[in-house]
């Protein structure tokens, strides 16, 4: 089967606006609303460091292009299209077939047309590059660099349970079967924040998703715009299910440093905090405030009274 078979075969399938042309031409063309500008992220995973070989295809569809979404989420982008670029040792069509239903069936879900990309054979393993391509209001997009002194500081959904079953499946951890179960769907099936991205625009003042870990990615926040943050530890969502399960030590890790969240760490002014819990109830995303940005350059965490609790080490792509 030839590259040109595989395109028609199983990446020829998404719903592409009149105004767009998308798969089959020598390059995508698409516009962007009056007084929108184009947002670009791209994500590249690999076989062995990002996804494992046995993986599910179906859930590696969806989170490849998950990851990339939550990018958009993040500056509060509406999706415009993607490109997909893989790389694959052999043809496998039940691997393909899976692999594009997971896709499809988010970019349909989110209207993330694919609009083109390349595949070729491989010499080691599965590698999957995708781009994708959102439009946000001219000077309106959240930025890292945009938090302000005394902004609170809130995150979307639950930390830690990717983490942890990725340490379980790499045996760094035990945990039982049932805990695997439990929390595998936050390692391979994250939800891109896309609505609630669009409902922070005026709202927030700075975002990131959080892939690497919640430190890591809030230091991003933090260097950028010059400040500190006082992070209270009690107030950090996670699943609850976790407890007696692993240990204290590992659930503090998981929900400091743990990467492959996905989820909003976001920062705005106390006046917008009622406005923020409507968001939570309109949209049924909880949202919870887990510290505040303050003078300084560390990130201390309560109740411990101190610069860094655990050190910032989140995912390491190198």
């Amino acid at each position: 089967m030839s590259e040109f078979d595989i395109i028609r075969k199983y990446f020829s399938k998404s719903v592409v606006q009149k105004s767009m042309l998308g798969v089959g031409d020598d390059c995508a063309l698409f516009t962007v609303p009056h007084g929108n500008e184009v947002a670009v992220s791209k994500d590249l995973l690999i076989e062995g460091k990002h996804f494992f070989s046995n993986v599910d295809p179906v859930s590696l569809g969806h989170k490849s292009l998950a990851v990339n979404l939550s990018d958009l989420a993040a500056m509060g982008a509406q999706p415009i299209g993607c490109l997909l670029g893989i790389a694959i040792p052999t043809v496998d069509h039940r691997w393909l077939s899976k692999f594009s239903k997971g896709f499809f069936k988010l970019s349909n879900e989110v209207a993330c047309p694919l609009l083109g990309g390349d595949t070729v054979k491989s010499s080691s393993g599965i590698s999957i590059s995708i781009t994708v391509f959102g439009a946000v209001p001219v000077s309106q997009a959240i930025r890292r660099n945009g938090a302000k002194l005394n902004d609170e500081i809130w995150i979307s959904g639950n930390l830690g349970s990717a983490d942890i079953a990725y340490r379980i499946i790499t045996k760094q951890i035990m945990g039982s079967k049932s805990l695997l179960r439990r929390t595998i769907r936050a390692l391979d099936w994250p939800n891109p924040r896309i609505h609630l991205g669009r409902c922070l625009l005026g709202i927030a003042n700075s975002a990131i998703d959080i892939s690497d870990g919640f430190l890591q990615d809030l230091s991003h926040i933090t260097r950028s715009s010059n400040l500190g943050a006082n992070i209270y530890y009690d107030e950090i969502p996670f699943d609850k299910y976790l407890e007696g399960k692993v240990s204290q030590e590992d659930i503090k890790k998981a929900i400091l440093n743990g990467g492959d969240v996905y989820e909003l760490c976001f920062t705005a002014s106390k006046s917008n905090h009622n406005a923020i819990r409507k968001i939570s109830n309109d949209t049924g995303i909880v949202l919870h405030m887990v510290g505040k940005m303050v003078s300084g350059k560390s990130i201390k965490i309560s109740p411990h009274d101190r610069s860094i609790l655990y050190d910032i080490n989140g995912f390491n792509h190198f």
